[in-house]
C-alpha cells in the first residue's frame, strides 16, 4: 500500500474513535441527567427496598433520596426498619440519614466498595421478649440451588465509617453510640436450615475517646456467628498500640445476657498509664490469661497474671525493673492469688493472699440477691529471700534525704504474715 493510500485509512480510524468518544459523553450526560429524574429515584427506592427487606427480614420505609450523579454520592433520609415489635412501639432501627460516596472500581465487582458512609443519629432498639428472642426480624432468603445452605446478604469495604449522635436501646438502657472508623471491611452470610448469621468484620483504625481520658487508637478483626438468643465468638482480636487482646467465647440469653469467654490479655502499663493520666507508672508489661464469664449480677474469672518490666515512682516508694507472677481467681465476694513469684528490689519474693469482700460496698450491685457483709477482710503471706539493701535505699531515697546521703551494703531475707479487717489501712503484720 502507497503512503498517500496509508493516510486517508488512518483518518478513518480517528474519526470513529472521535465519533465513539462522543457517543460516550452523550451516553454520560443523559444518564447523569436520568440520575435527577424522580423515575431514577424511584427504582433506586424500589430496589434499596427490596435490598434491605431481603438482607434484614423487617419492613423497610425510606424518607427522601438525594443521588449527586457525576461525584457517585448519595444521600437517603428517614431510614426505617420495622421489626416484630408492634406498631406503636420504636422500630427495630431507624437513621435520621445516610450518606455513602461509592468507589468505581467497586461497580464491576461483586464486593460493594465506599469511600465513606456517614450514619446521623441511628437508633437501634432491641426488645427483650419472655420467651427469650427480640424483635430483631429474619432474613427473607432462599437457596440458589438445593445443595447451597449459605446465602450471602452482603460484603463490602469502607474506607471511612462514622456514626453520629447515635443510640442503643437494649430493653430498657440507652446507651450512646458515636465512633469513627477507617478502613472498615465487613461480610455477612446467613444460614438457612441453622437460621443464624455468620459474619466477619475487620477494622484498620478506630479513634476513640473517653471523657477526662486521653484519646487512643485500635485496630480489630471479629468472626462470629449471630443466633435468635446467642452471639458466638469465633475469634477476636484487638491491638492499640503495644497492647493486645485476643478472645474466643460466647453470650447466651439476650434477655439476662451473660459472657463466658477464653481471653489472652497484654497490657503496656506505661501507654495505659498515660491514657489515664498517671505518670507515676514509667514502665511495664501486664499479661492476663484466663477464663471467665459475666452478668449483671455475678462474675468470676481464673488464670494467671504475669507483671513484667515495672517500673514505678510514687514517692515516698519507687520500684525499679520489678516482675511478679501468680495464679489467680475472682468474684465479687473474694480474690485470691496463689504461686505469688517475683523479683524486686534485688531479690526473690513468694507468698500467697486471700482477699474476702474485695469489692466492698460494691458488692450489693454486683449481686442483689445475695446481703454482702461489706466488711473487707484479708491476709498476706510473702516470703522474701536476699533483697538488697541498697536498692531498698535507693527506692525511698526519692523522698527521704538520709537515703540519699548512706550507701547501704548486704542482703535481706525474711516473712512478713499481714491481715486486716474492713480496710487495708488496719493492717496488722
Amino acid at each position: 500500500m502507497s503512503e498517500t493510500g496509508a493516510k486517508p485509512e488512518g483518518r478513518r480510524v480517528w474519526k470513529y474513535l472521535l465519533w465513539l468518544m462522543l457517543a460516550g459523553a452523550l451516553v454520560l450526560l443523559a444518564l447523569g441527567w436520568y440520575s435527577t429524574t424522580e423515575s431514577f429515584r424511584s427504582l433506586v427506592r424500589q430496589r434499596l427496598i427490596a435490598t434491605l427487606e431481603r438482607t434484614t427480614g423487617g419492613r423497610v420505609e425510606l424518607g427522601s433520596i438525594h443521588v449527586v450523579p457525576f461525584h457517585f454520592q448519595v444521600e437517603v433520609r428517614d431510614v426505617t426498619i420495622h421489626g416484630r415489635e408492634g406498631p406503636r412501639e420504636i422500630p427495630f432501627a431507624h437513621v435520621n440519614s445516610l450518606m455513602a460516596q461509592v468507589k468505581i472500581w467497586s461497580l464491576l465487582r461483586s464486593e460493594l466498595g465506599l469511600n465513606y458512609v456517614v450514619l446521623d443519629h441511628p437508633v437501634i432498639h432491641i426488645i427483650l421478649y419472655s420467651d427469650g428472642t427480640t424483635n430483631q426480624p429474619e432474613p427473607k432468603v432462599k437457596a440458589a440451588s438445593p445443595g447451597k445452605t449459605m446465602e450471602q446478604l452482603f460484603a463490602l469495604s469502607i474506607s471511612r465509617f462514622e456514626v453520629r449522635r447515635g443510640e442503643l436501646i437494649w430493653g430498657d438502657q440507652r446507651m450512646p453510640l458515636d465512633f469513627a472508623l477507617r478502613d472498615v471491611s465487613a461480610d455477612l452470610s446467613y444460614s438457612l436450615f441453622r437460621g443464624i448469621y455468620e459474619g466477619n468484620v475487620l477494622l484498620g483504625k478506630a479513634d476513640t475517646a473517653f471523657s477526662g481520658y486521653r484519646p487512643f487508637a485500635w485496630t480489630a478483626e471479629a468472626h462470629f456467628t449471630l443466633g435468635k438468643n446467642r452471639v458466638q465468638l469465633r475469634s477476636l482480636k484487638a491491638t492499640s498500640g503495644r497492647s493486645r487482646l485476643q478472645a474466643t467465647g460466647q453470650l447466651e440469653n439476650f434477655r439476662q445476657p451473660k459472657v463466658v469467654a477464653d481471653y489472652d490479655v497484654c497490657l503496656d502499663l506505661a501507654e495505659a498509664a498515660a491514657m489515664v493520666r498517671h505518670p507515676e507508672v514509667r514502665r511495664g508489661v501486664l499479661q492476663l490469661a484466663g477464663h471467665g464469664s459475666w452478668s449483671a449480677d455475678d462474675f468470676s474469672s481464673a488464670g494467671k497474671a504475669l507483671l513484667s518490666n515495672l517500673d514505678w515512682r510514687d514517692p515516698p516508694i519507687g520500684v525499679h525493673n520489678a516482675s511478679l507472677s501468680a495464679q489467680y481467681a475472682m468474684n465479687p465476694r473474694r480474690l485470691l492469688l496463689s504461686q505469688i513469684q517475683g523479683h524486686a528490689l534485688g531479690g526473690n519474693i513468694t507468698g500467697d493472699a486471700d482477699v474476702a469482700e474485695w469489692l466492698s460496698g460494691q458488692s450489693a450491685s454486683l449481686n442483689a440477691r445475695e446481703k454482702p457483709t461489706n466488711r473487707q477482710n484479708g491476709s498476706v503471706r510473702l516470703r522474701f529471700k536476699d533483697l538488697s539493701a541498697a536498692e531498698i535505699a535507693a527506692a525511698l531515697a526519692t523522698a527521704s534525704r538520709p537515703f540519699q546521703r548512706i550507701k547501704p551494703a548486704g542482703l535481706i531475707s525474711g516473712k512478713v504474715d499481714a491481715s486486716w479487717k474492713d480496710s487495708i489501712r488496719n493492717t496488722e503484720a
